[in-house]
């Protein structure tokens, strides 16, 4: 036997659903039905075999003799075939004479060319009954016009396979339009790529000229493509310098209307509760690495476009605003003087052979940068080695680190993390504090210890150094290079964090 249990539904938007061929066939459900295995009828009857067992074992009762008696089933049957009433029929072979008149008297009179059902065969009688299944033939709708199948994006020239493509996913790693475009030699996809998108993040995105051709009008609002390609760079710009951005910061720029940005964003990023509109992509660093002159061209043309906004936007208005607080300090820093001069520069890169990875110039800066980013505290040796990449190839960064050590006064040691493993991380030696002669001798300290205390650094400066350890010197020193741990004269290593991707 089945049991059945019935389960009503709470929501009534549920369906079952049957996919034959291209057709989906549902059907609304009211409740669900469970069928499941019972024997409890078997229970039952072992439960009353074993009272009867029971009664029979407490005693055994007295025969009698019982007399039954029976009806007639006869008189039964006979009265029903009475009462019918029956037509006297003869048989006669198919082949009687009688038999064929009876015959043509059910057929239609006159001629049978117009009867065609009374001559079908067997076969041909059931084939009308139950018609074979014609093939079906389905025919894709047509693509809308803004969208190229690949038959028809074959037929294009190369640089106009690489803007349709662009176009329609609007933003598409190297390695992915590489494969859908494997006939094309390499050099010509990066050429179109360079022409018709942006380098953001280590993928490429549509270039704003493509979405708005020059004279159109954007299909929301009606802005006027000029003005709608000026906003979208800017946009991008954001997300080159970093793969996130709140929407806050933007509006305060813009001055187009707020659809218009929703839009924009939405083609490239997505909104991730409480942390703003995140690119959609992570960054890939496979294509920096691989293809570092390109890298740096795009970064040379986003200097240049950024300048181009600066004026357009009139951005020197926003300088307060979160989008462009790392221009603002790196346009504020350009008035330091670099740690290393270009003289020593040029002989650095001579020295390791990279004449055509940077110029001096631009390795002068890149000391700026990094004290910028390390100032009083310390710095991880990795995050430097990131940072640096963004200026030289990533192989080189390492070498090249080891050479300016000297040069520009750093401090490199390794310090005990929360884990208890040992990681390298970089500080200058003497930055111009009060405090400068007691930084080493705490690193030393941090070398063994994840937390330090007051007293602890107290012990071994006067150990080390033979000196006074006064109140301020504990507070400048703690203060610029010590994070509170907890408890009021605890304290861990301060570190600070550099982006992954620092957009010059």
């Amino acid at each position: 036997k089945l049991a059945v249990k019935q389960k009503p539904l709470i929501k009534l938007n549920t369906a079952a659903g049957l996919l034959k061929g291209h057709n989906l066939y549902l059907t609304p459900l009211e409740s669900i039905v469970k069928l499941t295995p019972s024997f409890q009828h078997i229970d039952d009857q072992a439960a009353e075999d074993a009272k009867l067992n029971e009664k029979v074992d407490s005693g055994v009762q007295e025969i009698k003799a019982v007399t039954r008696r029976f009806s007639s089933q006869t008189a039964k049957v006979e009265t029903p075939e009475k009462k019918e009433m029956w037509t006297p029929c003869d048989y006669r072979e198919p082949e009687h004479p009688y038999s064929a008149g009876q015959k043509r008297s059910i057929i239609g009179k006159g001629s049978t060319d117009g009867v065609k059902g009374a001559e079908l065969s067997k076969t041909e009688y059931l084939l009308r009954l139950l018609p074979e299944e014609a093939d079906v033939v389905y025919v894709a709708p047509p693509l809308p016009s803004t969208v190229t199948g690949f038959g028809e994006l074959r037929k294009l020239p190369p640089p106009k396979q690489v803007e349709t493509i662009l176009r329609n996913a609007k933003v598409i790693s190297y390695k992915e339009i590489s494969q859908f475009l494997p006939s094309i030699p390499t050099e010509q996809v990066l050429t179109a790529l360079q022409e018709h998108a942006y380098l953001v993040q280590g993928h490429w995105v549509v270039n704003s000229k493509v979405i708005y051709p020059e004279g159109s009008k954007s299909s929301l609002t009606g802005v006027p493509a000029e003005v709608m390609q000026r906003h979208r760079d800017f946009i991008m710009w954001a997300f080159f310098r970093h793969p996130t951005i709140k929407r806050e910061n933007l509006m305060k720029i813009m001055k187009i209307p707020p659809e218009e940005v929703v839009e924009i964003l939405q083609q490239v990023s997505v909104l991730k509760a409480y942390n703003g509109w995140t690119f959609k992509k992570e960054y890939d660093p496979e294509f920096d690495y691989n293809h570092q002159s390109i890298m740096i061209s795009e970064k040379r043309k986003w200097d240049q476009l950024y300048d181009a906004l600066h004026v357009s936007l009139h951005l020197k208005n926003h300088k307060q605003n979160e989008l462009l607080r790392f221009r603002v300090e790196l346009e504020t820093s350009c008035s330091v003087n670099p740690l290393i001069s270009e003289e020593k520069a040029t002989e650095i890169i001579t020295r390791l052979n990279l004449m055509e990875s940077i110029d001096a110039t631009s390795l002068a800066d890149m000391t700026i940068v990094i004290q910028e980013h390390i100032r009083e505290a310390s710095c991880r040796r990795d995050d430097v080695i990131t940072l640096m990449s963004q200026f030289v190839p990533y192989d080189q960064c390492s070498l090249l680190l080891h050479e300016m050590t000297e040069e520009m006064g750093l401090l490199v040691c390794g310090v005990i993390d929360k884990d208890g493993s040992t990681v390298p991380v970089i500080c200058f030696k003497e930055p111009g504090c009060t405090s400068d002669k007691f930084r080493p001798t705490l690193l030393q300290l941090f070398s063994s210890n994840y937390k330090v205390s007051k007293a602890m650094m107290k012990e071994a400066i006067q150990k080390e150094l033979d000196c006074s350890f006064t109140h301020k010197d504990y507070q400048t020193l703690t203060g610029n290079m010590c994070t509170n741990a907890g408890k009021a004269t605890s304290w861990i290593l301060k570190l600070n964090d550099i982006p992954d991707i620092v957009r010059l």
